[in-house]
Order: C-alpha cells, then structure tokens, then sequence
C-alpha cells in the first residue's frame, strides 16, 4: 500500500525499470515512490488544479503530467523540478504521452483536441481538432509515425505524423 495522498488517486504508472511509481492525485500534486519499500521519495508540486494524466519517458528521466489547469508540465524525475510549462489547451488536459524517442509529447483535452509538441522547446508542433467532443487517450506508435487519440465522441482517430523536425538539430533537455 502507498499512501500519502490527500485526495483521489486519477494517475498512475511505473519507471521503466520498475524501480519506481508514478502517481497523480486530485490534491495538485505527483509522487515517486519506492516499490520495494512503499515509501514516498518525492513530492511534484506546481499544478495549481487536479492531476488528469502523467507519461514517462523511456530512459526514465522526465515525468510529464495533464492537470485541470490546462498546463502540461515536464518534470526531471530525479530532482522534482518543473523544467517546462506547456500551455495552449482552453480547458482541461486529460491525457498525455511522451514519444518513444523522447523528442515529442501529445495531449488530448475537454477542449476536444489533441495537441502535438516539442518537449525540448515546448513549441506546438500542431493542433488536431478532429473529434466532436472531450479526448481521453492519446498514443504514439512505436516507430512514432502515428498518432491515436480517443474521447468521449465514441471514436478514435489516427493521424499520420510529418515530422517536419527530422532535419532541425535535436536540442538538449538541460538548454531548453
């Protein structure tokens, strides 16, 4: 049992070594916890309303999360410290993914679009607006040529990424 919450849990997921634990809640805030010893290691505070979604990257180093606030943040795992603040969504943010190569993250919203954008630069790299009401779920493909969302229109929809970054310089996380 992991407690430490002070309000429902809406988010949940392991590191990809399964080390660690990632969760959400509607008391604004993320936590990591230990799996071995359900202890909490660290306290994510920033979200000014309720946590909706959180992704991780694949080399476990960034934590991103959705919240009621209609931010996205990008948080370095290790030192709990918000790095970027995405911002662009009308309403509220209710599920987000980081890419596998780690370059691009999606958002989806009660807005009733999905947004895709850059982490490194936090610019939005594209806003879809093909569902009629609230998305639920966005999903990268593996190879990250396509992009999956779901909501509450009873659909998904597949967009084919262009991913018009491929020549640019990938930029390092610590720049910014």
């Amino acid at each position: 049992t992991f407690e430490g919450h002070t309000g429902s849990v809406t988010c949940s997921g392991f590191s990809p070594d399964s080390q660690w634990i990632f969760s959400g809640s509607l008391d604004k805030t993320l936590r990591r916890w230990e799996v071995t010893s359900s202890r909490c290691l660290q306290v994510y505070e920033g979200h000014e309303k309720r946590i909706n979604a959180l992704s991780l990257s694949l080399d476990g180093r960034w934590l991103l999360s959705g919240s009621s606030d209609r931010t996205m943040r990008l948080w370095d795992v290790k030192t709990g410290q918000c790095v970027r603040v995405y911002t662009g969504h009308n309403e509220p943010i209710t599920t987000v993914q980081i890419s596998s190569d780690g370059r691009f993250a999606a958002s989806g919203s009660t807005d009733k679009t999905v947004r895709l954008w850059e982490l490194a630069s936090g610019h939005c790299l594209g806003v879809y607006e093909d569902h009629a009401h609230s998305v639920f779920s966005v999903a990268f493909s593996r190879d990250g040529q396509w992009l999956l969302s779901g909501g509450d229109d009873y659909v998904l929809q597949l967009q084919e990424i262009v991913w018009e970054l491929e020549a640019r310089e990938s930029r390092n996380w610590d720049q910014g």
